[in-house]
């Protein structure tokens, strides 16, 4: 996911790892506004992104 800005994609980083969602940020400065998920049938569960959602919908 590419978010706005890399403060935003550290924040919502930070988060989604605090809820136990697998999510990696690339180390490559240019690339500090990525997000990379693990597509785990955890993650389709409603409900479970709403963290990144909710960024996505305020960027």
């Amino acid at each position: 996911m590419r978010l706005p800005t890399a403060e935003l994609a550290a924040e919502v980083h930070k988060a989604l790892l605090d809820e136990g969602t697998l999510v990696a940020r690339p180390a490559d400065p240019a690339l500090g506004h990525v997000l990379r998920l693990t597509a785990v049938a955890d993650a389709l569960a409603p409900g479970r992104l709403a963290t990144l959602e909710r960024a996505l919908a305020s960027g």
